[in-house]
């Protein structure tokens, strides 16, 4: 049953409610007719006796009263039948409670069912509307996410780190500025200062034209010339540069970094790839093509 039944059940129980409460009150107005017709005949008992007490004389007994037996009799009849109706008006109130108990307790859980119905739906719409914010906000790399590049990647390889970006998308070749400025600071680290590496890391500019990949991707290169999967070298073997890719989008994440993925579309050995950020309401799909280089 739903609400509006509900509510039209509970307003003709409350009237059914209201109309015995008047045949309450004419059977307890019975009974007080009845009891009222019961005292006079006591009275006019009393009054006969004090006529005869001051007579002071016996004599035959009086005919018995017709009104005064008539008076007694439906007395007592409307006595005993106000207590029957008001008996069976109790029973039939007692059920007209019960019903109306039970209606309202099903109609206050259905407020509740709908109350919490409506608290979800404006948690659920609170929730939408914090992970659009989030995924409106722009992306930095903090300091700590920064130095994760120089503890995953080999010293003697870091400059063979590269980061690529689009200025198309200004946010995006923002926080790919992040990534160039951390390789830079590796590299110095690093001890290419020393031979002959000065000013800082640029990023890599692509351009799109239809297809656009969407977040941060690790890229390695899939195919060297010199290439030999039995090489001791990580630049030459092809299982190697896998693992060391596949190591650097764990330690990015791992520090809080989100990264979509791996990829062996690679120019450099490492090619960190920072894509515009995705559409509300789209999951982590890339496109097939990728953008040239320049």
């Amino acid at each position: 049953m739903d609400e509006s039944a509900l509510k039209i059940s509970l307003h003709n129980l409350d009237a059914r409610w209201s109309l015995l409460e008047h045949w309450l009150w004419l059977c307890a107005g019975v009974v007080f007719v009845g009891v009222a017709l019961e005292v006079a005949p006591v009275v006019w008992e009393y009054l006969l006796e004090k006529c005869d007490f001051r007579r002071g004389t016996i004599h035959s007994p009086d005919r018995p009263s017709r009104l005064k037996f008539t008076l007694e009799l439906v007395g007592s009849a409307l006595v005993a039948l106000g207590v029957f109706g008001e008996l069976l008006v109790g029973i039939k109130m007692a059920k007209v409670e019960t019903q109306m108990r039970d209606a309202t307790a099903h109609l206050v859980s259905l407020v509740d069912a709908r109350a919490k119905d409506a608290g979800e739906r404006a948690a659920s719409a609170d929730l939408a509307r914090i992970q659009l914010e989030k995924s409106m906000m722009i992306r930095r790399l903090s300091p700590t996410q920064a130095r994760t590049i120089c503890a995953v990647v080999p010293s003697r390889l870091m400059n063979r780190v590269n980061v690529t970006s689009s200025s198309q998308d200004w946010e995006a070749f923002r926080y790919a500025q992040d990534f160039a400025e951390a390789v830079t600071k590796c590299l110095y680290a690093a001890g290419f200062g020393s031979k002959g590496f000065s000013g800082s890391l640029g990023v890599g500019n692509s351009f799109w034209s239809t297809n656009v990949t969407f977040g941060v991707w690790v890229r390695f290169p899939r195919h060297f010339t010199l290439d030999n999967p039995r090489s001791d070298d990580i630049v030459f073997n092809p299982t190697k540069r896998r693992a060391l890719a596949e190591r650097v989008r764990n330690a990015l994440m791992s520090s809080g970094v989100k990264v979509e993925g791996v990829s062996d579309d690679g120019r450099s050995l490492i090619d960190i790839y920072v894509g515009p950020r995705h559409l509300p309401g789209t999951t982590g799909s890339t496109s097939s093509a990728m953008p040239a280089i320049f």
